[in-house]
């Protein structure tokens, strides 16, 4: 992930990040993530919901981009997929390997009407830029082109903030 010039924070001045690099990278060149929730993303509304669908994406852009899946852990405790690709994340970086390429782009997040309080579903679609994995250290790396897809992101507010419960790709 590369700060912009111009940017106060991770990202451009769109407010879009990427994780990962066509450049090599040391860890000490990727900027410190931004861990802590938003102000906006902590509201109990759908609009705080859709908020905190997009730093969740940043998380994991984040996560990807310095082979650490704890924030993943923290941000979806409850989370199948969200522990899943945590594992992910530090398998590869157990062995060496790492994942090189932009990211998550969010391009679209709605809401679901009509759901009780501290509750939300989201439709999320999600760009998905091409990547290379390296499995381990010294392997070659295996191309992903990327492309279009649809999650369903259900969340849950403990009174302070957004959590995780569920991710699932939403099949066409």
């Amino acid at each position: 992930m590369q700060r912009r010039p111009g940017g106060d924070g991770p990202g451009d001045e769109h407010g879009q990040v990427s994780a990962g690099s066509s450049d090599a990278a040391t860890a000490t060149d990727v900027p410190q993530p931004r861990v802590g929730v938003l102000r906006g993303a902590r509201s109990a509304t759908p609009a705080g919901a859709k908020a905190y669908a997009a730093h969740w994406v940043e998380l994991l852009n984040q996560a990807v981009a310095r082979g650490t899946g704890e924030w993943l852990r923290e941000s979806g405790p409850d989370c199948v997929t969200c522990r899943r690709m945590a594992d992910g994340i530090d398998g590869l970086t157990e062995t060496g390997g790492h994942v090189t390429g932009e990211g998550w782009l969010l391009q679209r997040v709605v809401a679901q009407p009509g759901l009780p309080d501290k509750q939300a579903e989201l439709g999320l679609e999600v760009l998905r830029r091409p990547e290379a994995i390296v499995a381990s250290e010294g392997a070659d790396p295996e191309y992903r082109e990327g492309g279009n897809e649809r999650y369903l992101m259900k969340l849950e507010h403990d009174g302070t903030t957004w959590h995780v419960i569920e991710l699932a790709p939403v099949l066409r």
